[in-house]
């Protein structure tokens, strides 16, 4: 992330991207590991986990949908489509 000096706020938006697709390969693996014991009991902690995973990586969706306005990308676009750039 940037310095304070030099803050951009499609620095946020970026991060947040980074931090959902960190919390999808979490919620991957632990999607994939088997949760039975030997004797075939279910290990209720890594279900728990696997349950607070899916959570964090759902709200950090809902939270990168919402801060998508501070794409710089995005947000140049639609100046530029506002002010009639680019239309032929």
């Amino acid at each position: 992330m940037s310095t304070s000096n030099d803050f951009d706020p499609s620095d946020v938006y970026y991060h947040l991207l980074e931090l959902g697709g960190l919390l999808e390969t979490i919620c991957n693996v632990l999607g994939d590991m088997e949760y039975a014991r030997q004797d075939d009991s279910r290990i209720d902690e890594l279900d728990q986990v696997y349950r607070l995973s899916r959570i964090a990586y759902r709200e950090a969706e809902r939270i990168t949908s919402s801060a998508a306005f501070l794409d710089r990308s995005s947000v140049t676009g639609e100046i530029k489509a506002l002010l009639g750039e680019g239309a032929q």
